[in-house]
């Protein structure tokens, strides 16, 4: 079945479907998490690290051609296409596979994905709040997963400074594909889940870091904002 499913989305993907290979990626991670073997499990302090980087280097192999897998170099690498959390140099297939890799376990990092890190250095796309002053100004945006809306902070990186968002790793997440472990995805800095607060009156009245700390939220985006 998760076969089948994977087809189908990167088939989405190859027709520019993107709203409707969005929908089912989230599918197919909610259907991996339901059912994926915890009897063959394998928590991250207990693989082996000197296998870690032959296992990140398989799973490349076998993302390779993937549009999920060969999109996000478009968005990670500099250049035109970066968001978010950018590589400080462009990264390829075979960097990555050359790269010494280690198990990597967080509290966002839910099974079945695994998490490793690799001493690739980037700019992280979020910012930890109560790093920043807490008049600093922050714009709330609406956003959608599929049919449910929620919202997220953005802050002007005008306003943050460098030092706060560079990292000195890189975090890819594998999970399972049609034969094996693939990449999920990859970013500089550690894994943030994304927010799933729903729009309310509460976000709409947000000015302000000290604002967006009070009613839970523990980072913004790193945006351009200013006109």
């Amino acid at each position: 079945m998760l076969k089948e499913l994977i087809k189908i989305a990167n088939e989405l993907d190859k027709r520019s479907l993107r709203v409707e290979a969005d929908k089912l990626d989230s599918i197919i991670l909610k259907f991996a998490e339901d059912n994926f073997d915890d009897e063959n499990f394998i928590e991250p302090e207990e693989l082996e690290s000197s296998n870690s980087s032959q296992i990140v280097s398989d799973a490349i192999e076998r993302s390779i051609g993937m549009p999920h897998y060969e999109a996000t170099f478009l968005t990670r690498n500099p250049g035109d296409e970066a968001e978010g959390s950018v590589f400080l140099e462009a990264q390829t297939s075979d960097s990555l596979k050359a790269a010494v890799w280690q198990p990597f376990g967080h509290e966002d990092i839910k099974a079945p994905a695994q998490g490793y890190e690799a001493n690739i250095p980037g700019t992280f796309g979020l910012v930890e709040l109560k790093n920043l002053d807490s008049e600093v100004p922050i714009k709330m945006v609406l956003g959608h997963k599929g049919e449910k809306p929620f919202v997220t902070a953005l802050v002007d990186e005008s306003n943050v400074s460098r030092e706060l968002t560079e990292k000195d790793f890189t975090v890819i997440l594998l999970g399972p594909g049609e034969d094996g472990l693939i990449v999920w995805t990859f970013f500089p800095g550690p894994p943030i889940a994304p927010s799933s607060t729903t729009p309310s009156e509460k976000t709409d009245s947000v000015r302000t870091v000290a604002d967006a700390i009070a009613i839970g939220f523990d980072y913004a985006k790193v945006a351009t904002l200013s006109e």
